[in-house]
């Protein structure tokens, strides 16, 4: 907590600039387009899910006005959301109140993340994704995602380390700077991994 890394998920699509450097996205640097087609590429799910007012399908399908009825079950299925929007009385037409209120954290979690993946994103910003999740939920959708990497770049942010292991990069930050980057394998040889993997509870240090 606190060593920057919420902060360079936002510096992507823009919410604000890097004062110094610059952000490639293919070789392009990304103030070079227009702001319109940089977000129009890319999904973000926050800490705190965002839920609206109405339907739990108006609200997945705002990832995707002209998704099918088969493709919104789809993504909630990767999401792990189907399970329980088919045993509520209304299913899809549930009513949800401002915020979700009537769902818990991990459900409303699991909504934003089916409206992310409706919109069939080129990027896909994940803070913290599973936070709110149970194990179970959290495997389901770690497995999922690893299935869409190869249809878009993935991006997340965890602190339960058991869950990058198959990622293709891991990348290490400390007090807003990158300190180191690799895989899982490549990693075991670093000293401030191991630190933080290993012997997590001896290390105070904000640093994922």
């Amino acid at each position: 907590s606190g060593s920057g890394k919420s902060s360079f998920l936002r510096l992507i699509p823009r919410l604000y600039d890097p004062s110094e450097g610059e952000i490639l996205i293919d070789g392009q640097n990304i103030k070079n387009v227009t702001m319109e087609s940089l977000r129009s590429q890319i999904a973000v799910v926050t800490q705190n899910p965002m839920i609206f007012s109405g339907t739990i399908y108006e609200n997945i399908s705002l990832g995707n006005p002209n998704a099918s009825m088969t493709e919104i079950e789809d993504v909630c299925m990767m999401a792990d959301a189907l399970g329980f929007i088919m045993d509520l009385e209304d299913n899809f037409q549930t009513i949800l109140g401002q915020g979700g209120i009537t769902l818990s954290r991990g459900q409303a979690q699991r909504i934003t993340i089916a409206r992310a993946l409706l919109g069939k994103p080129k990027i896909l910003l994940l803070d913290e994704p599973s936070s709110a999740l149970d194990s179970n939920s959290e495997s389901i959708l770690i497995s999922n995602l690893n299935k869409l990497k190869k249809n878009m770049t993935i991006l997340f942010i965890v602190h339960n380390l058991e869950l990058i292991k198959n990622v293709d990069q891991i990348i290490m930050v400390h007090s807003g700077k990158i300190e180191d980057v690799g895989s899982y394998a490549q990693l075991q040889s670093s000293p401030s991994y191991r630190a933080i993997y290993v012997n997590p509870e001896k290390n105070d240090r904000p640093h994922n």
